[in-house]
């Protein structure tokens, strides 16, 4: 079901995409290869997303109309299905949403299911730029990423018009 996610997808007028697929790789160094991959290929964006979510047909629509370097859609945790992969950062560590707002807004850390990168910036940065870590959340190549975009004084956006499904046993909405 995720895999079909991208095939139904909208292909908004001014963007052509071209699709890859990293899985026999570790997620970090998917990550990797593809934001390598683009900025050697002169790409404008890197859209990754997770073969465990859905996209809506008219997510990078959304997402572009935004205009920011870094936007997110949103979707559930698998373990908590009450908590968004939305993270706001409060007393020295991050604590999930769990409501969306009805407007974009930045967040202090996300979840990249669902993620479009401006690679203009990302070839500022430094690679690598995905690395798992442990955070009190387990694991994860995700944090890791958007520490270092703060550092660096960008901010992450989401969109709550992209709200993805999160496919594990079952599908998460």
């Amino acid at each position: 079901m995720a895999v079909m996610s991208w095939l139904n997808h909208v292909t908004p007028d001014q963007c052509t995409i071209t699709w890859q697929d990293y899985y026999q790789y570790e997620t970090a160094q998917a990550r990797n290869l593809a934001v390598t991959q683009a900025i050697q290929d002169d790409y404008d964006y890197v859209w990754q997303i997770d073969s465990d979510c859905v996209i809506p047909a008219f997510a990078l629509d959304l997402m572009l109309e935004l205009k920011q370097p870094f936007t997110t859609g949103c979707y559930v945790k698998k373990q908590d299905q009450r908590q968004y992969e939305l993270y706001d950062w409060i007393n020295q560590q991050y604590v999930p949403w769990r409501e969306l707002t009805d407007q974009p807004q930045p967040v202090s850390a996300c979840g990249m299911g669902c993620f479009l990168a401006d690679v203009g910036v990302l070839a500022d940065m430094s690679p690598p730029w995905f690395v798992n870590t442990q955070h009190q959340n387990g694991w994860t190549e995700d944090l890791y990423f958007c520490n270092q975009l703060h550092r660096l004084g960008h901010t992450v956006w989401m969109h709550p018009g992209v709200q993805l499904q999160h496919v594990g046993r079952k599908i998460w909405r």
